[in-house]
């Protein structure tokens, strides 16, 4: 739901959620900050990417969601 809000106010939840156990949550928060096109959120996105650690399935939809957002600095090596 904080996804489909489209507010700024939503990202900071969404990106607390990006530590949560639960892989369910942590793939529903990286989709709903990909639908919120808040720039704000893209250093999270990036550093999920870029974990080794994290579940390919959350990976990958963080890269989604940064391609939504299009913001050069996901491009940066």
């Amino acid at each position: 739901a904080l996804g489909e809000v489209g507010d700024a106010t939503a990202v900071e939840p969404l990106v607390e959620r990006l530590k949560d156990e639960w892989v369910n949550v942590r793939i529903y928060a990286v989709q709903s900050l990909g639908k919120l096109s808040q720039r704000s959120a893209v250093p999270a996105l990036i550093d999920v990417v870029l974990n080794p650690a994290e579940n390919d399935l959350v990976r990958a939809g963080a890269a989604s969601a940064l391609g939504k957002l299009k913001d050069q600095r996901a491009l940066q090596p």
